[in-house]
């Protein structure tokens, strides 16, 4: 099975769990513990889970929102977008230590991990208006923590890009619609970014056919009262001429914030 090196690290959510290089006693899926490590010391799913409202009743509980919510980011961010991933990361014993809250090894003694159906009830969850709003939220905050690390100083320039792009659909989920323009069932799902870091501060979900600038005034200006609210000075507006109709200009230059498109 290869030889291990002599060095290895464990990790502080669950101090059973030892890494090492192993030679071929390697997991393509080891990133997600490293990945658990981080969040276990910056605390931003704990953080979230914390705002959102979980209308299930306690007592018919099998995971915790924040477990779930876990599951999902890990997911995520090891490249398992599609929902259907889930049926194959039940099984996945590193998948199961890194999601969990439960100590040692007992994570791997549990019959079944966490199913599809379940992951889809938790997307419901998260899509209740209350939900919406504290996700809204903590984007914000943590690109106000990015831009706040990286920019060195805030005296400089700050611009919000506002931009919209596709969100292909496979299938007929609700909202998504056929866009000739795209040529396919899509999403047109609104974002804001922090133009000098590229930092995602908003992001606004919109069906498949609407205009990049339908919705966009209020989301745009709600993004610059919050940016210039933390920032303490103005800040410039930056996007594609789909976004320069009437209303969006006139609000901008009635709040006297600069903008080029």
């Amino acid at each position: 099975m290869g030889e291990c090196q002599r060095t290895s690290r464990s990790l502080s959510f669950n101090a059973s769990i030892r890494v090492a290089a192993c030679g071929s006693d390697l997991s393509s899926n080891a990133g997600l513990l490293l990945l658990r490590e981080l969040d276990q010391r910056w605390g931003v799913i704990s953080g979230l889970s914390e705002r959102l409202f979980d209308p299930r009743r306690a007592d018919s509980v099998s995971w915790s929102l924040d477990v779930l919510l876990r599951q999902r980011i890990l997911a995520l961010a090891a490249g398992y977008s599609s929902q259907r991933d889930a049926v194959a990361l039940a099984e996945d014993p590193l998948m199961r230590l890194a999601y969990s809250d439960r100590r040692g090894t007992s994570p791997l003694l549990d019959s079944a991990g966490i199913s599809q159906p379940t992951m889809a009830r938790m997307h419901r969850i998260l899509g209740c208006e209350q939900n919406q709003a504290a996700l809204s939220d903590a984007l914000f905050g943590l690109g106000w923590h990015t831009i706040r690390d990286a920019a060195g100083s805030l005296d400089g320039p700050h611009t919000i890009d506002v931009d919209s792009m596709p969100v292909m659909s496979h299938g007929e989920q609700p909202g998504s619609v056929w866009n000739g323009y795209y040529r396919g069932r899509c999403f047109h799902p609104l974002m804001a970014l922090h133009g000098e870091t590229g930092t995602l501060l908003a992001a606004r979900l919109r069906p498949g056919n609407v205009q990049s600038a339908d919705d966009a005034r209020g989301f745009v200006l709600d993004v610059v009262e919050r940016l210039e609210h933390k920032l303490g000075r103005s800040v410039m507006v930056r996007g594609d001429s789909g976004f320069a109709n009437g209303p969006m200009l006139k609000a901008l230059e009635a709040r006297g914030t600069k903008y080029i498109f």
